[in-house]
C-alpha cells in the first residue's frame, strides 16, 4: 500500500537487514464479521495477502488468525515478523474483547494472550477502526497531520482519532466508538440495542431507507429508467456519474445526517482534518461536498470559524489490516507491547 492509496503486491522474501524495521515484514490481520483480511507489509507496501471467511466460534476464529499468520510467514518472511490484529468491537488495553456486536462469540476473550501463546510472539490487538485511522495517518490522507478524526461509514459507523500526534484510545482502550453518539432522542433503533445513535441514521442501511423513500415519492424516476429497476443505495455512485440531478436531494438529506455526528466531533475535538471512508463514501466528492456544506451550517461558529478540512480516505478496504500491521511494528518490534503471559 503506497502513500497515495494504490495497492501493489511485490514479490520476494523479506528479513531484517540490520538497519531498522524498514525491510522487515509486518503482518496485519483485520477480523471482521464476515471475513478475515490478512496482509504482509514491507516498507509500507503490501507484498502478500490472504482472505478467509470468519469462523463462527471462538477457537476456530483464533485458529484461523494463527493459521493466516503462519501461512503468510511461510510464503514471504525469512525472519520473525511482527504481528498486529484489528478486530471489530471494544478492545481493552490488554487486547481483550469486552464487547463486539458483530463477533458476539468473542466477548470476554483475551485475544492477545491466546494469540501470543498460539503464535509464540507478542501480538498487538486493536479496534479495527482505530487501526484504519492509524493506517491513514501513516500512509494515507492523514500523513503529516497531528489532530484529525477518521470516520468509516459502511454498514455501521466506526472511528479513530489522532490527538496531539497520538492515537487516542482512552483510559480503558474504548475511545473512538463514535457510531454510538446519541444524535436524536428516542430516534431509530441501533444495532447495539440503543436508540437514536449516529449510525442508526447515517450508515449504509439508513441511506438505503432514504433511497427507498425517495423512490416512493417519485423523486427518482430518471434513475429508475437508467437502471431498469428501483434504485438502491449502492446505485448512487453510478447515478452521480450519470449526472442525474434528482439524486442530489437524497444525498443532501443523508449528508445532513452525517453532519449531525460530525458536529459533535468538531465541538469536542476541534480537529484540523476529518477523513471520511468506508463503502458509502465511494459515492465520492459529491457526497463529501454536501457533508461539508451541512456541517458548516450546523457547527458552532459556522463560516466564521476555522472549519476542518474534509478529505476522502485513501487506503480503502485494506486500511484496518495495514494499520494493524503498522501498530504491530510499532508496539512489538522491541517487545514493548506483549500480551499478558498465560495464566
Amino acid at each position: 500500500m503506497t502513500a497515495d492509496g494504490s495497492s501493489r503486491t511485490d514479490h520476494g522474501k523479506c528479513a531484517d537487514d540490520g538497519q531498522g524495521s524498514g525491510a522487515r515484514c509486518h503482518i496485519g490481520i483485520d477480523v471482521g464479521g464476515t471475513k478475515i483480511n490478512s496482509v504482509t507489509l514491507r516498507s509500507g507496501r503490501i507484498i502478500d495477502r490472504l482472505r478467509v471467511p470468519t469462523p463462527r466460534s471462538e477457537n476456530a476464529l483464533l485458529a484461523a488468525v494463527a493459521g493466516a499468520t503462519a501461512e503468510l510467514t511461510g510464503r514471504t518472511v525469512t525472519d520473525a515478523p511482527t504481528v498486529g490484529v484489528g478486530i471489530a468491537g471494544m478492545v481493552d488495553r490488554d487486547g481483550c474483547i469486552v464487547h463486539s456486536p458483530n463477533l458476539a462469540w468473542m466477548d470476554g476473550v483475551d485475544v492477545a494472550s491466546r494469540l501470543n501463546e498460539a503464535i509464540g510472539a507478542p501480538v498487538s490487538v486493536e479496534n479495527d477502526a482505530n487501526a484504519a485511522a492509524f493506517a491513514e495517518w501513516k500512509l494515507g490522507a492523514g500523513v503529516g497531520e497531528t489532530d484529525f478524526a477518521m470516520v468509516s461509514i459502511g454498514t455501521g459507523i466506526g472511528g479513530g482519532i489522532i490527538v496531539g500526534n497520538r492515537l487516542l484510545t482512552g483510559a480503558n482502550g474504548f475511545a473512538g466508538e463514535i457510531g454510538h453518539i446519541p444524535v436524536i432522542a428516542d430516534g431509530p433503533a441501533c444495532a447495539c440495542g440503543g436508540r437514536g445513535h449516529w449510525e442508526a441514521i447515517a450508515a449504509g442501511p439508513a441511506l438505503g431507507q432514504l433511497v427507498e423513500a425517495a423512490t416512493e415519492r417519485g423523486e427518482l424516476r430518471a434513475s429508475q429508467r437508467v437502471l431498469g429497476r428501483r434504485p438502491t443505495a449502492t446505485d448512487l455512485e453510478l447515478l452521480v456519474r450519470e449526472q442525474l440531478a434528482e439524486v442530489r436531494g437524497t444525498i443532501d438529506r443523508f449528508a445532513d445526517a452525517v453532519a449531525r455526528g460530525l458536529e459533535t466531533l468538531v465541538a469536542i475535538l476541534d480537529p484540523a482534518v476529518l477523513i471520511l471512508g468506508g463503502g458509502v463514501m465511494d459515492i465520492g466528492p459529491v457526497l463529501l461536498d454536501a457533508i461539508g456544506s451541512n456541517l458548516e451550517a450546523r457547527v458552532e461558529g459556522g463560516s466564521a470559524r476555522q472549519m476542518p478540512d474534509l478529505r476522502l480516505a485513501q487506503i480503502g478496504s485494506d486500511a484496518a489490516a495495514v494499520g494493524a500491521a503498522l501498530l504491530g511494528a510499532e508496539r512489538c518490534s522491541d517487545n514493548r507491547f506483549a500480551a499478558r503471559p498465560p495464566a
